[in-house]
């Protein structure tokens, strides 16, 4: 199956929470990052998507994490890395993994409020998360300037495939 992309929908209701209750679509634009905890790619991602969840609270973006691997393995995962994203579970068979056409993680969809995909982002893109922090936190009418989402002496990639 082919990866879905801007306006198809992303089927999140067959994504269930680390008890194993549904998930709940979420209001407005969502950023949904589909996962491994073994992926050497989100582990590059997660932190900047952590920053991206930060800076987005209270504005116009949410962040969503989907684990392919069991709660225990992804928790640790995220205390490891100082990850607090609130975390949906697509557990065996991976079938919502399977619907979207997924074949590699880090894979981002950007969701709207109706639960169409306006954006598929394929393993770590710098300028991607760079604009998408422009699109979650709008720029402060009294500043000089956008703030850079990338700090000064960060060694980051241009991209990096899952």
């Amino acid at each position: 199956m082919a990866l879905l992309g801007a306006g198809d929908l992303l089927p999140i209701l067959d994504l269930v929470s680390a008890d194993g209750r549904p998930a709940r679509p979420s209001p407005g634009d969502t950023l949904y990052g589909f996962f491994k905890t073994t992926c050497p790619t989100c582990e590059l991602t997660w932190p900047y998507l952590e920053r991206l969840r930060e800076m987005g609270a209270g504005h116009d973006l949410s962040v969503v994490a989907v684990s392919q691997d069991p709660p225990a393995e992804t928790a640790r995962f995220n205390e490891r890395l100082g990850i607090a994203i609130p975390t949906l579970f697509d557990p065996r068979p991976w079938k919502v993994s399977d619907a979207v056409g997924l074949s590699s993680v880090p894979t981002l969809f950007l969701v709207d409020g109706e639960g169409r995909i306006r954006e598929t982002i394929l393993g770590f893109q710098k300028r991607k998360l760079e604009e998408l922090a422009r699109r979650a936190v709008p720029p402060d009418p009294g500043s000089s300037g956008e703030r850079p989402f990338f700090r000064r002496g960060e060694s980051v990639p241009a991209m990096q495939p899952g």
